[in-house]
């Protein structure tokens, strides 16, 4: 099978890179046929120019993230030419702008052109591709998906996120990493911080950066945790060996119903990374992971919770390195990118 990625998307974006990484691991020739004008005017005649010149040469139309506005034209050329279109759903425009950045209300114009665009790209497709299967059961009912065509293809870590042996350390790191968004909830990890700032075998490290919700940045100004280290949004090289040196991380805390069905980059990140993870108690993440056994699951927006849970992994390194191995096994047996790829091949064959 060949493929076509088609698109204004980021080939170096995490959803993108993964699968193409794996893809190419597993014998697919991948051609990118990529246009980054801003201008659906300029974007639309760059793309089927691309295309055209491969179009003989593949077998499906997969339609990267972020893609809503690129498949009215995937799918002309898709019936032109008879190929299979498949619509990588990784985040829907509606949910993202209406309910997580809250940028427009339920019910304005705003919203209901989301929702359109939306609901317009999945009819579109043959196949369309989320990242969690509770993902998939909210658009599912949402946008009135056919559920024959509906699939799911976890995330996945980038292959620089690997087990490093840890340096010789008088204290047990806790890491949040990510950009502080309502979803990842930055505000609870900063929180815990400052009740936990008196312990003097904790150490938290607070990596990411905001471009638009402001408020942790903000709390941490006002809290200052005297325990907590702040290091602003670095290369992803940089921040692979961030995360492989902590003995804890932490994964997105918010409460939005984004939240509840996602499991984020950044938990596959520190699965790969072999160390113990905490998550939320959520649907999207039960999909994967266990209480206790390769992941330790706290209450969302619950600074008490994980206050209390990484108190136990600190006294219980034991049950802290546990966590950490079955995590680490359970991530190389069926998350590497090859495996990540080799089970969209077969949801979309």
């Amino acid at each position: 099978m060949n493929i076509c990625f088609f698109g204004s998307y980021d080939p170096n974006y995490s959803r993108n890179s993964i699968l193409i990484n794996g893809l190419n691991q597993n014998n697919v020739k991948v051609f990118q046929c990529r246009s980054t004008y801003g201008s659906v005017f300029l974007r639309y005649p760059d793309l089927i120019r691309k295309y055209w010149k491969i179009r003989n040469e593949i077998n499906v139309i997969y339609v990267a993230f972020v893609g809503q506005l690129n498949m009215p034209l995937a799918w002309i050329l898709a019936r032109l030419t008879g190929k299979k279109l498949v619509f990588d759903m990784f985040y829907s425009m509606y949910d993202t702008y209406v309910y997580d950045r809250q940028s427009a209300k339920p019910n304005s114009i705003q919203a209901k052109l989301y929702f359109s665009i939306d609901k317009m790209a999945t009819i579109l497709a043959d196949e369309v591709i989320t990242d969690t299967k509770s993902s998939g059961n909210y658009y599912k009912k949402l946008f009135n998906i056919n559920p024959n065509k509906l699939h799911h293809v976890y995330v996945g870590a980038e292959e620089i996120f690997i087990k490093r042996k840890h340096k010789d350390k008088k204290k047990l790191i806790v890491e949040f990493h990510g950009m502080f968004t309502r979803l990842t909830g930055a505000k609870y990890f900063i929180e815990a911080a400052k009740i936990l700032e008196n312990n003097k075998k904790l150490e938290f490290w607070l990596i990411g950066d905001s471009q638009i919700y402001k408020k942790p940045l903000q709390l941490l100004i006002k809290l200052k945790p005297k325990n907590l280290i702040y290091f602003p949004k670095m290369p992803v090289r940089e921040l692979a060996k961030h995360v492989s040196q902590a003995d804890v991380s932490i994964s997105h805390l918010g409460t939005s119903k984004k939240a509840r069905i996602v499991i984020t980059n950044k938990t596959f990140h520190s699965l790969a990374c072999g160390i113990a993870v905490i998550v939320i108690n959520s649907s999207g993440n039960r999909e994967l992971l266990e209480d206790k056994k390769n992941v330790v699951m706290v209450r969302s927006g619950n600074t008490k919770d994980l206050v209390e849970q990484i108190l136990i992994l600190l006294h219980n390194p034991k049950l802290r390195q546990n966590i950490a191995d079955n995590g680490y096994r359970m991530f190389q047996k069926f998350l590497t990118n090859k495996q990540i790829a080799k089970d969209l091949l077969i949801k979309i064959s």
